[in-house]
């Protein structure tokens, strides 16, 4: 259905286990998609470039977002991800315009990976479920509306990549988790507007290397 530029709706039924790449790529009138509650994954490029989806059900079967699988879906709604997903991948929810993303509670995600939420430039707020272990590179980069990012506790989140929240300029507080050993390079760059950081007392003398300029550093 790769550019079906009139189709405006679809039901895929229970039976269907798999949608292939890019199965509906820039169908760019889509509004709605309804999904069948058998698929375990949203494979690479699915949904990328419907400019006009808003409404789309998260099926609580599913164990991975691929790699832009809702890219550039610039009407695309508030969502909740469902439990049963462990992976977010590299690029999944780019440039969309939610304000608000939810997770299910008893969430089972390890991954937030690259760019992820790259560019999701009306983003208000996120609670990074106490299942993740990695944020990836740039995973919030140009998120530029995001006030709060809160993590559920206890948190098992151990890893925090490159350059994670770069940009994102209307965050003024952020406390790190104290499970927390690495962070990386310019993890903060660019947060103009960031006043408070806790973070895990053996990583406050490193504040710098994180692009942390102008905010008040805590253990946490």
């Amino acid at each position: 259905f790769c550019e079906c530029s009139s189709l405006k709706e679809i039901f895929v039924p229970d039976s269907v286990h798999y949608i292939g790449t890019g199965a509906f790529y820039k169908c760019g009138k889509m509004v709605k998609a309804r999904l069948s509650n058998s698929l375990t994954s949203i494979e690479m490029r699915t949904f990328k470039y419907c400019s006009s989806l808003n409404e789309v059900n998260l099926p609580d079967s599913l164990n991975s977002i691929e790699i832009e699988a809702f890219s550039d879906c610039y009407n695309l709604g508030n969502i909740v991800i469902p439990a049963s997903v462990k992976v977010i991948n590299s690029y999944a929810f780019s440039c969309c315009r939610f304000t608000e993303v939810n997770f299910q509670n008893q969430s089972h995600l390890s991954l937030i990976a690259s760019r992820a939420f790259y560019n999701c430039c009306y983003l208000k707020k996120i609670k990074i479920p106490s299942s993740v272990t990695e944020i990836g590179d740039y995973a919030f980069d140009y998120c530029r509306s995001i006030e709060r990012i809160t993590f559920d506790q206890p948190s098992s989140l151990n890893i925090i990549n490159n350059y994670a929240f770069y940009y994102c300029s209307n965050m003024n507080e952020i406390s790190i988790p104290s499970s927390v050993t690495s962070i990386g390079p310019n993890c903060f760059s660019g947060c103009s507007n960031l006043r408070k950081v806790s973070l895990p007392r053996s990583l406050v003398s490193y504040a710098r290397n994180y692009g942390i300029q102008n905010a008040s550093v805590y253990p946490s």
